[in-house]
């Protein structure tokens, strides 16, 4: 049997593993008239855990596109590369690929590795299948897309039923398509029409477009959202006032097959008044690969991103992010999003700035080219990816007392990811600054003149530079962790629910823990721009 000493060292041993007799549970089955051979090796065992891979051989002859496993076996599985665990259900485990590698041509052999908890008495897998996921979720569907059925296919809501708002104007959408028309004119109301998109795929991304139009679009106070459209629970478009037809498009990441489209004027925390047309709604597979760190993180990017960054660079950045968890969750003691691997999407659509957090992290692909190509040719870890990764590991927000305080608690987490690793970032996007010692002394020079004065107003940064120095004066991290871990650990009853509330908690947390007066360590302004922050 090979044994391996990590994850990542698999896809490197792979002819070894293929050529080996030792491979265990040759099994063949058949899926969609073509013939494989499924094969599982165990690579590592250390008792409470461990690590294997799994090989797909195509002995038929036609490609298998969107390859799905599905295998029994007692193990708990917790993760998996370069491939999606998709379902677990008793000893039924559902695995699918992870995008770049979905395809397994005659001849070939495809693979994916896992890590888990033993079974009992070393019991190894078996039962193993092969599909296509398309043959699981069906084709993507989605109903009566430019209206020529009328209303077919679409539920209609109204939060003052008036039916007659709601109309198709034939041949008055974009290109002399038919055009679905919501005319609330001069009395406010929330009209929507929905229905249910299946067929999607797990962790692809689709690309959702149309067209609108709008007049007089004018959202009761306090909303903002006008002529709008959601898939899930991303908003697609939004648009208030009069305009001409516009066509709009962004990025949908599917989390499950199933998602829910919704077309509207209005929105839940508001009516509207004006009138709005939505025509030619389109939704279909977005040209995106996936490429995957050896451990936590999915990126799923267009090839001419990628092309931006060559392969050495591109295995060294994910190695950097892999070791940037760890630290963060040695640091704050949980991992984001209950351990699930972390997904990296570019979207087309401004997702609110750069990139924002969240699973997935959305990165505008207006600057992802610029970014990689950077990473190149500097070795910079990117500072605006660490900062998101940072944002997920603020995990329930439970000390996070106000807009600034997210960006705050981001950075200086961050720090931490710089003193463990030496890691070159570019916070401003021109200044090299390598370590954590670089990057404390930009932070404590940036608003304090040689004699310690101040020259410019208290902002986010003065705010990590205060933290980063109680960090030092404490001796160390472990303050901070015990404080992040005695948060986490309350029970969410215990939480408060105000910014304020909060606020008090981490500080008076962190005090008790530490034995410091922590809040005598800011100055006055300093603590005004966080109760202003809180207060808000």
């Amino acid at each position: 049997m090979n044994r391996l000493l990590n994850p990542a060292a698999i896809r490197y041993a792979l002819p070894c593993l293929l050529a080996s007799t030792a491979l265990t549970l040759p099994i063949t089955v058949s899926a969609a008239s073509t013939s494989f051979e499924v094969a599982y090796q165990e690579t590592h065992n250390w008792g409470s855990g461990f690590n294997g891979v799994v090989l797909i051989r195509n002995t038929g002859t036609t490609t298998l596109k969107n390859w799905m496993v599905t295998f029994n076996w007692n193990a708990q599985l917790t993760n998996g590369w370069d491939a999606k665990i998709s379902a677990q259900n008793a000893d039924q485990h559902t695995v699918i690929n992870n995008g770049w590698n979905g395809d397994i041509a005659p001849g070939a052999t495809g693979f994916f590795g896992i890590s888990g908890i033993p079974a009992g008495n070393n019991e190894l897998p078996g039962n193993f299948n092969v599909s296509r996921v398309d043959a699981v979720n069906g084709p993507l569907v989605l109903k009566n897309a430019n209206f020529g059925q009328g209303l077919s296919g679409w539920e209609m809501q109204q939060w003052q039923p008036r039916p007659s708002e709601i109309q198709i104007s034939t041949g008055q959408g974009a290109g002399n398509t038919n055009a679905l028309v919501i005319d609330h004119g001069n009395n406010s109301n929330d009209s929507l029409l929905s229905q249910t998109i299946t067929g999607l795929i797990p962790g692809k991304a689709y690309i959702v477009s149309g067209w609108m139009k709008g007049e007089n679009i004018i959202p009761m106070s306090p909303g903002t959202t006008g002529a709008n459209l959601v898939l899930g629970d991303q908003q697609i478009a939004n648009q208030t006032g009069t305009f001409d037809w516009s066509r709009f498009e962004a990025t949908f990441f599917a989390r499950s097959s199933e998602e829910t489209l919704t077309v509207r004027l209005g929105n839940y925390s508001s009516d509207s008044i004006g009138k709005a047309w939505f025509s030619a709604i389109a939704i279909q597979e977005g040209a995106y690969t996936s490429r995957s760190s050896p451990r936590y993180f999915t990126f799923n990017l267009q090839a001419s991103e990628y092309a931006a960054i060559d392969a050495a660079h591109w295995q060294q950045w994910m190695t950097q992010l892999d070791s940037a968890y760890d630290i963060y969750t040695d640091l704050v003691g949980s991992k984001p999003f209950n351990g699930a691997r972390s997904y990296i999407q570019s979207v087309k659509q401004y997702p609110g700035g750069w990139a924002v957090s969240g699973n997935p992290i959305l990165w505008q692909d207006q600057y992802i080219a610029k970014e990689l190509n950077h990473i190149l040719t500097t070795g910079e870890w990117s500072f605006g990816i660490l900062h998101e990764i940072g944002h997920n590991f603020d995990l329930d927000y439970r000390w996070v007392w106000g807009s600034s305080s997210a960006e705050i608690m981001a950075n200086f987490k961050m720090q931490k990811v710089l003193e463990d690793t030496d890691a070159l970032v570019y916070p401003d996007g021109n200044l090299p600054l390598r370590g954590g010692e670089q990057m404390k002394n930009w932070l404590y020079t940036r608003c304090t003149d040689s004699n310690g004065d101040a020259v410019c107003d208290v902002n986010g940064d003065t705010i990590v530079a205060r933290l980063v120095s109680i960090k030092d004066k404490l001796g160390g991290w472990n303050a901070f962790k015990q404080t992040f871990r005695e948060i986490q650990a309350l029970p969410a009853g215990s939480v408060p629910t105000t910014n304020r509330g909060r606020f008090n908690l981490f500080f008076d947390t962190l005090t008790r823990i530490s034995g410091w007066n922590v809040r005598a360590e800011f100055t006055a302004d300093e603590m005004a721009y966080m109760v202003a922050d809180y207060s808000r």
